[in-house]
């Protein structure tokens, strides 16, 4: 009896380990994996010479026939592409956009999300720190609270880490954090990028929120695999090196 119960745990594990990491390819370079009923994340893939064909997450906040967008891919075709898929495919109504900080694999799409009139909303650091102006249709100040019908996305400036603008998205109705390219995935062996970074403050902006969220459920890194909180202690033994 006891073997059978375990045969029956690990086969309903397989079939949750399969629901969450099942993948919707949208093109061989861009695919969405469903995290919640109203959570994807999107994957771009893009070439670069030093690392090769590297990964880059977004999310998609879905609420019945409306979305936000976190970040955008690394070009405009990727971005034609999933804005194609989310309005035409899925049915869905872009109805607002957040970059997770200045860098292009968080906003080298945002000329094609003007044209298709999805407003943007970016953190005053990260408006400052592109030399388009305009750069977004609306900016914010501060730790800031946008609403997708009843469910909330809160931003939080946890202080400088990978970049002087790098903010988080908590979405508490799921339990999921959007932590961009201040927390690195699991099987990541470096910082990255390092070009703009904080070194010395990056450790106290993790720890920020690691108090502010002690809750969650998934944390979704800027690359690599979803994980959970032990991607923030990750993140933090990589800095101790």
């Amino acid at each position: 009896m006891k073997f059978v119960k375990h045969i029956l745990s690990l086969f309903l594990f397989g079939l949750c380990f399969s629901a969450y990491s099942q993948k919707i390819n949208i093109s061989p370079n861009l695919y969405l994996e469903e995290l919640t009923e109203h959570v994807y994340v999107h994957t771009s893939l893009t070439e670069i010479p030093e690392w090769g064909k590297f990964p880059s997450n977004g999310l998609v906040y879905i609420n019945d026939s409306e979305a936000w967008l976190l970040d955008t891919p690394m070009d405009d075709s990727l971005t034609i592409k999933l804005i194609d898929h989310l309005e035409q495919e899925m049915q869905l109504k872009i109805i607002g956009f957040i970059p997770n900080h200045f860098h292009d694999d968080c906003t080298a799409g945002m000329d094609i999300l003007k044209e298709h009139n999805i407003p943007s909303y970016c953190f005053y650091k990260t408006s400052k720190l592109h030399t388009e102006e305009p750069y977004c249709n609306f900016v914010f100040h501060s730790d800031t609270t946008f609403l997708l019908d009843d469910s909330p996305i809160q931003t939080f400036y946890p202080g400088e880490a990978h970049s002087p603008d790098n903010i988080v998205c908590y979405l508490p109705n799921e339990k999921v954090l959007f932590g961009g390219c201040m927390v690195k995935s699991a099987d990541s062996k470096t910082l990255g990028n390092l070009s703009d970074a904080n070194l010395e403050n990056w450790p106290q902006a993790i720890n920020n929120v690691i108090v502010k969220y002690p809750n969650l459920k998934s944390v979704i890194p800027g690359h690599g695999k979803i994980g959970e909180t032990n991607l923030l202690q990750h993140t933090l033994d990589l800095l101790r090196k």
